[in-house]
C-alpha cells in the first residue's frame, strides 16, 4: 500500500541531500563532537527519507548517511577510510540503525488524523478505521 503520492526515487534524494547535507554542517564540530553523537544525528535524515520515499528511500538514504559520515566526520578525512575502531562501529551500526529505521518507517500505515468537526468532536478523515471492522454481511452499499 502506498503511503503517499511520492516516489522512492524522490525520497532518497531528498533524504540523501539531507544527510549530506547534515554532514557538511557538522563539519565544523567534527573535532569537538563525538562521532557516536554525529551518527545519531545522521539517523534524522534517514527518518526523512523513509517518510517521503518509502523503505527504499529510507534504505538509500542510510546507505548515503553512512558514507557521509565516513566521508566528512572520520579520520582520514575526505576519504573512505576509518582509522579508528570506535568510528568503525558508529559507521556500522548508523547503517543497521538506518537501514532498520528507513525499513520500519517506511512501511507504518498513514496516520488517522482527526477532523474537527463543529462540535468539536474529532472525526477519523479515513473511512478505513470505520469499514475495516464491519463484516460483510452488513454491507448496506448495495454492491
Amino acid at each position: 500500500m502506498r503511503r503517499n503520492s511520492l516516489e522512492p526515487g524522490l525520497g532518497a534524494s531528498l533524504g540523501a541531500f539531507a544527510a549530506f547535507g547534515t554532514g557538511l554542517v557538522l563539519v565544523p564540530f567534527r573535532n569537538s563532537i563525538d562521532n557516536s553523537s554525529v551518527a545519531l544525528l545522521l539517523v534524522i535524515p534517514v527518518l526523512f527519507g523513509a517518510v517521503l520515499g518509502g523503505w527504499q528511500g529510507g534504505v538509500i538514504t542510510a546507505l548515503i548517511a553512512t558514507l557521509s559520515f565516513d566521508f566528512l566526520l572520520t579520520r582520514p578525512y575526505n576519504s573512505l577510510t576509518i582509522d579508528s575502531a570506535d568510528d568503525g562501529v558508529a559507521a556500522v551500526l548508523l547503517m543497521v540503525v538506518g537501514v532498520v529505521v528507513g525499513v520500519v518507517a517506511g512501511q507504518a500505515p498513514p496516520p488517522l488524523l482527526p477532523h474537527r468537526t463543529g462540535h468539536g468532536v474529532p472525526v477519523p478523515t479515513s473511512d478505513r478505521c470505520v469499514t475495516e471492522h464491519i463484516p460483510d454481511e452488513f454491507d448496506v452499499s448495495g454492491a
